[in-house]
């Protein structure tokens, strides 16, 4: 706790040094970096592969529920001069470019991010890229950003 206090206070916060989506990853690692909902241990397995200093990284996956099959379902009024009608979302034209971007939200938002100190950030990326290697097809688009420049 006084380690955290301490960051706090001289401001040595971690930095985001990784971020990339679930979907780069091949199928076993996707289950790897999953199975952390569950299980800590391996949350702190995952962690200790990529410094030697117990602490010094944080391995953050978020996925979280997406509204694909909900939010298809919203009833939408359509129509025209032969009267209304009420259809759900997913099976109107109207709706398509709205259900693409819900499908795709589903590649994209769910991602794994790693943070740490600046100073280590080269050697856990590093680390990072041997210990879970992408698919050799990304299924994704690299980040516009870099999250490293501060």
């Amino acid at each position: 706790m006084r380690d955290y206090a301490s960051r706090i206070r001289y401001r040595k916060l971690f930095k985001v040094v990784l971020s990339r989506p679930l979907a780069s990853f091949e199928k076993d690692t996707r289950e790897r970096f999953l199975a952390t909902f569950k299980d800590i241990t391996k949350l702190l397995e995952a962690e200790d592969e990529l410094s030697e200093e117990p602490g010094s990284v944080i391995v953050d996956v978020i996925s979280p529920p997406l509204g694909e099959k909900k939010l298809g379902k919203i009833p939408l009024l359509v129509g025209g001069e032969q009267g209304f009608y009420i259809v759900n979302l997913d099976s109107t034209k109207e709706g398509r470019p709205l259900m693409h971007i819900l499908r795709q939200q589903s590649r994209t938002i769910p991602s794994v991010r790693v943070y740490s100190d600046p100073q280590i950030a080269n050697d856990v990326r590093r680390r990072f890229d041997k210990a879970f290697p992408v698919s050799d097809t990304p299924t994704y688009r690299e980040d516009e950003h870099d999250f490293t420049e501060y």
